[in-house]
């Protein structure tokens, strides 16, 4: 038997609060963080919040079309260094940000080519990384993505004499975001990543000094019960503590080390929790879920495990109605099987499904079945931009939809 009485209190009280009030949705999003139910989230923030902290881009397709749901996949592109997240984003404009976000310095310089509608911006960004190559940064007009493109490459490098070329913007902006502050994040930047404690030294701003010479001693501390109990950070121990412990636990693939996180705020990647949870997937082990205290945690850690296991039966033994629903969304969605899809009750969620089936199969037809019309666009509107049958467009029931589906934003 699941124990929601203070959960039953907490919403009680959400639903004494008027209904025209800004409160209400409030009240019920907090609720939903507190207890780690997605169901409950009144707010598109709040669905975004859950996607980033359980890394899953599944929930931004629960997102309203548009700038929300592309938000969502910026968010988990950059959390996951992930290129084809940004390929996700709708918007041309938002997309080009997404790219901007992330680094390129992994890839070849003919990955620059293969991304699509690239600004002339993310372009030179994308070659002066995989050049390692900050002539190219020098050639945006944008001061912000030049900087941002020069850290880039003198990270890759670890060569703090590049951080000299960060430019002065022409207009007065405040102190927090001049060329000093972005030389200082430079400079951290590469001692962060080559360990080398006498570049702090460089480092004029007090806070990024302390944050310089922090990081250094963290990674040369050895990772072990012991280092991580020592550790401290600017908001508390706990925090910085739970990090170490979760990182120590993966390392040595032992759930046991969990026991040690001292925070249960369902909130934070750094619960206990969520460790259990992070265990289960890093070991494939749906038997680790059973240790984990909270009943939508526990849910959430079966769900993984049945996406890893491409299992529809591990779906059916999740409890919380939502989640077993998303649970077969994100199969039917991977397998492109619309059979999954009529599993769901939920009637948003299942259109969902619909949709993503139709966008895999590349099938105008499939998208017929959907009821709401304005779900019944988007479809039409995905579909049509993948398989490049703008003729379908006319099918699209609102007059400025078939115009962005027929002429795309430039």
């Amino acid at each position: 038997m699941r124990n929601l009485g203070w959960r039953t209190d907490s919403i009680f009280f959400c639903y004494l609060i008027g209904d025209d009030s800004a409160f209400k949705s409030s009240c019920f999003d907090s609720v939903a963080k507190d207890q780690n139910d997605i169901s409950l989230c009144k707010s598109q923030e709040c669905i975004t919040g859950y996607a980033v902290l359980l890394d899953n881009p599944d929930l931004c397709w629960l997102l309203d079309f548009g700038n929300y749901r592309d938000s969502c996949f910026m968010d988990l592109a950059k959390k996951r260094k992930d290129f084809l997240l940004c390929d996700e984003v709708k918007s041309k404009y938002t997309r080009n940000s997404c790219y901007m976000e992330l680094n390129f310095s992994d890839q070849n310089t003919s990955f620059c080519f293969k991304l699509k509608d690239l600004s002339k911006n993310v372009l030179q960004k994308c070659l002066s990384e995989t050049r390692h190559d900050v002539n190219s940064c020098m050639e945006m007009k944008s001061y912000i993505d030049k900087n941002e493109c020069i850290i880039n490459v003198a990270v890759i490098k670890k060569d703090p004499s590049l951080c000299d070329l960060i430019e002065m913007p022409k207009y007065n902006i405040s102190t927090l975001t001049g060329p000093t502050w972005e030389k200082d994040i430079c400079m951290y930047e590469i001692a962060k990543a080559s360990g080398d404690v006498s570049i702090c030294r460089a480092i004029t701003d007090k806070r990024w000094i302390k944050n310089c010479n922090q990081i250094i001693e963290t990674n040369d501390q050895e990772i072990s019960l012991e280092g991580c109990r020592q550790l401290k950070d600017g908001q508390g121990t706990w925090r910085a503590q739970s990090a170490c412990f979760l990182q120590l636990a993966q390392k040595e693939k032992d759930q046991e080390i969990c026991k040690q996180v001292k925070s249960k705020d369902l909130r934070y990647e750094t619960s206990r929790d969520n460790c259990y949870r992070l265990m289960a997937i890093e070991m494939n082990d749906g038997n680790i879920c059973e240790d984990i205290d909270s009943d939508n945690m526990k849910d959430w850690c079966k769900y993984d495990i049945a996406r890893m296991e491409n299992s529809e039966t591990a779906c059916q033994e999740i409890e919380n109605k939502m989640t077993k629903h998303l649970c077969y969304f994100s199969l039917a969605k991977e397998n492109i099987n619309l059979n999954l899809c009529s599993k769901i009750n939920d009637l948003e969620i299942k259109e969902k499904c619909i949709h993503a089936v139709a966008l895999g199969e590349k099938d105008f037809s499939i998208c017929d079945s959907i009821t709401n019309d304005k779900d019944q666009d988007e479809c039409y509107f995905d579909v049509a931009k993948a398989t490049g049958e703008l003729d379908k467009c006319k099918d699209i029931s609102t007059s400025a939809g078939k115009i962005l589906c027929v002429y795309p934003e430039e």
